[in-house]
């Protein structure tokens, strides 16, 4: 239960990296394209400023209030783009940050991922160990036993069991054992320590 959940929890922080990877790659690219439109368009409006300009130069009657009226025309774009590159640069920093927030999110949750896959090793280190403390109890009593009252339980143990706790029993009690077991099953047991 407890792994299916951590791997759940793995799960769902990989899906969120993912889309945060995903949306920086997005807002990279879009601040990509609005440059180069407001590099195109301002090289296509001072280029047109620069015929106007020529064309009130070559008729040499200039009029003070035309020029004047352009010159805060000017001021008012340069004003409205200075205006939206700041609320540009203020968007990314504030998502800037927010990746930054979902970063140190993500490091942690790995961190936590990281200590609860070292308390399942460790735990399934001490449940081996304390099998294997029973396994080796349990061979001491069958090689103490009797190999006809031995005999008589390995027939009612599971086949996988009596294989596995056979196979750590030294040879000639297995033999003597096995002699008293049904023969069926002594042979699907033979043939399991053959295996092993």
């Amino acid at each position: 239960m407890k792994s299916t959940t951590k791997i759940c929890i793995a799960s769902l922080i990989l899906v969120k990296i993912i889309l945060v990877c995903i949306f920086i790659c997005q807002i990279e690219s879009s601040n990509i394209f609005f440059k180069n439109e407001a590099i195109a368009s301002e090289a296509e409006n001072a280029t047109a400023k620069t015929a106007v300009v020529a064309e009130t130069v070559d008729v040499e009657t200039v009029d003070a209030d035309t020029v004047d009226r352009e010159e805060p025309a000017d001021l008012d774009f340069i004003i409205r783009k200075q205006a939206e590159l700041n609320a540009q640069e203020q968007l990314m920093e504030k998502k800037r940050q927010e990746l930054l927030t979902i970063q140190k999110e993500i490091s942690h949750k790995l961190e936590e991922i990281s200590k609860i896959r070292n308390e399942i090793t460790t735990q399934m280190a001490e449940k081996k160990v304390v099998e294997n403390s029973k396994i080796k109890h349990l061979i001491k009593i069958y090689s103490t036993m009797k190999p006809q009252r031995a005999a008589s339980l390995i027939e009612k143990l599971d086949l996988n069991f009596s294989i596995a706790l056979l196979s750590m029993m030294k040879g000639e009690e297995v033999g003597n054992i096995l002699s008293f077991v049904d023969l069926e099953k002594a042979a699907k047991i033979s043939e399991g320590l053959a295996h092993k």
